[in-house]
């Protein structure tokens, strides 16, 4: 694998970072919402966190990138060391010229538009080399780089979808694109097989997924190889919490160590962006996961009685003050008992700086996470002699955390 530090195979490499897992479990055993109730920032190991607490906000934000001081302990400076050297080595991609018609734009915010003029670029590029003229575009939603695939680079599109609504949608806002209704697994996969096929005419097409999300990556690169019509594919993996399959490497299952917490943490906030961070956002996500913790303080009897009106307990814009994030909690809930609530703030709120550091030390351990996961899921996907694959991060770490592309090549 090119993509990995020098000196380093698959194997050796997945050795290396779960020797590193073994030793800071405790950054990943609980849920970040389940600190306290763990005792987890009282334990022996928590020690560093007084460390990275007396920091000042500028080498604060650095610590990820590998900033350190001399006088640390042995052991927290190799933690930051190792986690630096083992990112995987991923080239980053020009930023195209865009010639597309603003009008294809319409509905999407500026992020979208980065990663779908970058995505489309990348698919023209790639084609072009194999004379490919169609793609297939897996949870294309509403069709955003399907439009820019066909309007602007000349491509035959099938957009596969497994939201009839978006389907509809998309259908919709352009009649010159193929979308039909389904959703991509392990049951569904010999059906979508037959179905493209019968689109492709007998052609070769590339295979695409924006974002593929939880498990969706590792049911392309299984689709991909089931299509004997598919030359090359382009997958973007994210959200690798959600997945119900990974890890996928008998090294990696026997470990016990990859759980939906280190998962979460690979799918986090990254290096770049917590650089950028200022004291009051430091302040308000230390106060945030420290009211999460607060209220899992609550009797179980106390706990079930709640009921949440909103998806989310509590607005990110309620994180400034405690003040706010009561009263927010109070309005998107029943059965919160706000005299405790107070109570128990007043006896955790010191916590807040120490809640922060316990997250800078996750944000070091994301890229090396993260590494682990596209690392399994590579050699699970190309595996075997008779395919090619490369990364390539499209955007930078501040516009979109997650914009490493896959991109796989039949032999």
């Amino acid at each position: 694998m090119d993509c990995l530090p020098v000196a380093y195979n698959f194997d050796s490499y997945v050795r290396t970072i779960l020797d590193l897992l073994k030793k800071w479990a405790w950054l990943f055993q609980y849920k970040n919402v389940d600190l306290l109730e763990s005792g987890v920032l009282d334990s022996p190991e928590a020690s560093y966190l007084s460390l990275i607490s007396d920091l000042q906000l500028e080498d604060l934000n650095l610590v990820p990138q590998g900033f350190m001081k001399y006088v640390w302990p042995g052991d927290l400076k190799m933690f930051l060391r190792s986690c630096h050297e083992l990112k995987l080595v991923i080239p980053k991609m020009e930023t195209p010229s865009s010639k597309i018609n603003v009008a294809l734009f319409r509905g999407m915010k500026m992020k979208k538009r980065k990663e779908v003029i970058a995505l489309s670029h990348v698919v023209s590029e790639t084609c072009m080399k194999y004379g490919i003229r169609r793609v297939v575009d897996i949870g294309c939603g509403l069709g955003h780089v399907d439009r820019i695939l066909h309007h602007t680079y000349g491509f035959k599109v099938l957009g596969i979808e497994m939201d009839v609504n978006k389907v509809k949608r998309a259908k919709e806002i352009d009649c010159f694109i193929d979308y039909i209704v389904a959703r991509l697994s392990e049951e569904t996969l010999s059906q979508l097989v037959s179905t493209i096929n019968d689109w492709l005419g007998g052609e070769q097409m590339c295979l695409i997924a924006l974002h593929s999300c939880g498990d969706l990556s590792i049911h392309v690169g299984a689709l991909f190889k089931a299509l004997s019509t598919a030359k090359c594919q382009i997958v973007i993996p994210c959200c690798y919490h959600r997945s119900n399959l990974l890890p996928l490497s008998k090294l990696l299952k026997e470990s016990g160590l990859v759980n939906v917490n280190l998962l979460r943490i690979a799918s986090d906030i990254n290096a770049k962006r917590w650089e950028q961070m200022t004291s009051e956002e430091h302040m308000a996500h230390g106060r945030s996961v420290l009211s999460r913790n607060i209220m899992q303080l609550f009797p179980q009897t106390d706990k079930n009685s709640i009921k949440k009106n909103r998806r989310h307990l509590m607005r990110k814009s309620a994180t400034n003050d405690w003040n706010s994030c009561l009263q927010n909690c109070l309005e998107r809930s029943s059965g919160l008992n706000a005299e405790k609530l107070q109570t128990d703030w007043n006896s955790y709120e010191w916590r807040i700086r120490q809640v922060e550091s316990f997250t800078c030390l996750q944000v070091c351990l994301q890229g090396v996470a993260e590494g682990l996961v596209i690392a399994d899921i590579l050699n699970h996907t190309f595996g075997q002699q008779n395919f090619h694959f490369k990364l390539l991060k499209l955007l930078d770490d501040v516009t979109s955390p997650r914009s490493t592309a896959i991109i796989g090549t039949r032999l």
